[in-house]
């Protein structure tokens, strides 16, 4: 990740890789999938960059074709389908709650 403020100022958030960056709306968390897990790193106030440790929210081995984060914190999940007959959509709810219990935040 690199700062827009000062370009010089870099820090890595994945040592096993990552895609599908995206900022929750409050800008103080990024999301990312790594090997089938969806990641998110929160981000420490001030200028500059603070991530803190990345936390495993969930695993989900289906192929993702593209996600975002809504305006609530949920999840909205585009995921490719090999069934016949239709799309499906699934919904995450609470999942900041989920993520501070596991953070005990």
């Amino acid at each position: 990740m690199q700062s827009m403020s000062d370009p010089g100022v870099r820090e890595q958030i994945s040592r096993e890789g990552g895609v599908l960056p995206r900022w929750a709306p409050s800008g103080r968390e990024l999301l990312y999938i790594s090997q089938d897990w969806v990641i998110s790193v929160p981000m420490g106030p001030g200028p500059g960059l603070h991530p803190g440790q990345p936390v495993k929210l969930f695993l989900d081995k289906a192929q993702w074709s593209g996600y975002d984060v809504a305006r609530d914190g949920r999840l909205i999940v585009a995921r490719d389908v090999q069934q016949a007959g239709g799309t499906q959509i699934n919904i995450v709810l609470h999942w900041f709650d989920e993520l501070r219990k596991k953070t005990g935040k």
